[in-house]
């Protein structure tokens, strides 16, 4: 913690640097481009702050009678107000939250019957000829006593686009319901879908999907669709069909390749403690938190946060199937990685493709913790470890640490990349201020290749230091607690000077990562850079922005890595 590290000696050497230092324009020769803001809203125009995440984001080729309507869409899957729920978990009513967070987080309709909290899903031709519109919107579940209409999907949390085995084009969407009784579901949409006269059709269905009752792991593997549940199921398909209407799951054209127990006993045969499995009594094991296929395996990873009691830890398994002539047939499972690559406090992990590794994104489960009882002191008892960090791993299962504190690591002595753990760069570059990592980057969220480079993205935490005090009074902390943490955070703007909201880094070995921006493109209220799909002209970036909803961003790179006066991102932090 800050009390702990920061001593007068180095108080003293920041304020003499900043007498001499100004701020550095990084410039990666990167132009960006806003093309989606406020949310979107229903109307493709409006905007609507309920919007919160770009929550998935994928490209689909469309092929339409009307030539002119051909061409590349965006699709962009959004969940409604996710924050405003932690903090509603969190105790909080929303008078509390207008005025602690000053109007600046979203609140809903305190009608019940006004209430919207369906998922949507939106679409932009990626070529700007036609603006965005809405593609779906959920139905509704079930309508309470109170008024309140539950939606059958809270968000659209995965999706991809898959050609099955009669060469259809569609574009397949996993939703979250976050109820356990609500099944978890993914839908089609074709390559021809026309919002105003189609429905999406739901092609899989499972009833208590487990953990968050929420679909976060889908990908493409040697020709198969693989979607992965938070119960620890994987079902595979050449060819998903229509299921029948229902809440039951079904399955049909589905085969099952693997379940929980195939990860308990890859986890024992490697000689260490089996994975503990998630139940009622165990709710911090997440299996099938994100997939990716990587030299003929399927790679799932599995999330686990820490207690006061026990450690957690992402873990990461493979899996093929025994006959590759027979992918339904019986799958051989294999851990790639146990307890956080080191670090119990790398909770969770994103796992990309880039050459010839698998890129792994670390996170600690943020909302997971605030909205547990003990969850928020244990979150202040660690705030030194708590930032993200990048490993890579390359097909004979050989590990290297990218981004990270090896000080800190038991299982890596030296890392490879140009920055410390939440990508920290230090404003003096010697003793004892080296010692000292100030970052707010709790995430590497996303990963995506664009021109032949690897982007990371991170969620920042920065701008809710402004809303600390108002916390802190909520939950009943004394005065002088209360001085004494806003001294702290008037400390850290001399210790950190990567500014409020998310960053975008980029790299062309996979080792060594550039800033492209280091402040949500300039918006702190873009705490994080959730989703990035790269294509051969353009890095799209769909940012979570729980305050006005969340933006798009058009990145592409200036010919020659050239400035052409706007893609300077203003920050202190550069290389």
């Amino acid at each position: 913690m800050m009390k702990r590290i920061i001593n007068l000696s180095v108080l003293i050497s920041v304020v003499l640097a900043f007498l001499f230092i100004g701020p550095i324009c990084v410039n990666a020769g990167y132009n960006a481009d806003k093309i989606g803001d406020n949310g979107i809203g229903d109307d493709g125009i409006s905007g609507d702050r309920a919007n919160s995440y770009a929550w998935s984001m994928d490209v689909l080729p469309m092929d339409f009678e009307n030539d002119e309507d051909d061409g590349d869409y965006l699709y962009i899957g959004v969940n409604r107000g996710l924050v405003n729920g932690v903090l509603k978990n969190m105790g909080l009513s929303n008078d509390d939250i207008e005025t602690i967070f000053q109007g600046d987080i979203a609140t809903p309709d305190p009608s019940p019957a006004n209430r919207d909290s369906r998922g949507r899903i939106f679409r932009y031709k990626t070529d700007g000829s036609k603006g965005w519109e809405l593609v779906f919107t959920s139905e509704i579940f079930m309508t309470t006593d109170q008024g309140f209409q539950i939606p059958r999907h809270f968000g659209y949390r995965a999706m991809k686009p898959f050609t099955d085995s009669a060469d259809e084009t569609a574009l397949y969407v996993a939703s979250s319901s976050f109820v356990s009784f609500i099944p978890t579901e993914v839908i089609k949409i074709p390559d021809n879908f026309d919002p105003s006269e189609d429905t999406p059709e739901v092609v899989l269905r499972v009833a208590n999907a487990g953990g968050q009752n929420s679909i976060r792991a889908i990908e493409v593997l040697n020709g198969y669709l693989c979607i992965g549940f938070m119960n620890g199921e994987i079902y595979i398909t050449d060819f998903p069909q229509a299921q029948p209407a229902g809440n039951g799951t079904s399955t049909i054209g589905w085969t099952k390749v693997a379940e929980f127990t195939d990860f308990t006993t890859a986890s024992q045969a490697n000689g260490g403690d089996p994975i503990p499995p998630p139940s009622e009594e165990n709710d911090t094991t997440y299996p099938n938190a994100q997939f990716v296929s990587f030299n003929d395996y399927l790679y799932t990873t599995v999330a686990r946060f820490n207690t006061v009691e026990v450690p957690g830890g992402f873990w990461i398994f493979k899996g093929k199937p025994v006959d590759t002539n027979d992918p339904k047939g019986e799958w051989e499972w294999s851990e790639v990685m146990r307890d956080g690559a080191g670090d119990p406090w790398n909770e969770a992990a994103g796992i990309w493709a880039f050459d010839d590794y698998v890129y792994v994104g670390t996170m600690i489960q943020f909302p997971e913790h605030l909205m547990r009882e003990d969850g928020i002191s244990l979150l202040y008892d660690n705030i030194d470890k708590l930032r993200c960090e990048v490993f890579r791993v390359d097909a004979t299962d050989t590990w290297e640490m990218i981004i990270g504190t090896p000080e800190g690591n038991s299982m890596f002595d030296t890392r490879l990349g140009n920055y410390d753990s939440g990508f920290w760069d230090p404003i003096l570059p010697f003793s004892p201020f080296d010692d000292v990592n100030a970052s707010l980057n709790l995430y590497s969220w996303w990963m995506g290749v664009y021109n032949g480079k690897l982007f990371c993205s991170t969620f920042d935490v920065r701008v809710f230091l402004k809303y600390v005090s108002g916390l802190l009074e909520f939950f009943e902390y004394s005065q002088d607690d209360i001085e004494e943490i806003e001294g702290y955070i008037d400390l850290l703007d001399l210790v950190n000077d990567n500014p409020a909201g998310g960053d975008l880094y980029v790299t062309e070995d996979g080792i060594n990562f550039s800033p492209v921006t280091l402040d949500g493109f300039g918006d702190e209220y873009n705490y994080g850079l959730r989703t990035l799909v790269g294509t051969p002209d353009v890095l799209f970036a769909g940012t979570a922005n729980p305050f006005y909803g969340f933006q798009v961003w058009e990145v592409t790179e200036t010919p020659d890595g050239g400035d052409d006066g706007s893609s300077c991102f203003i920050s202190a932090a550069g290389n």
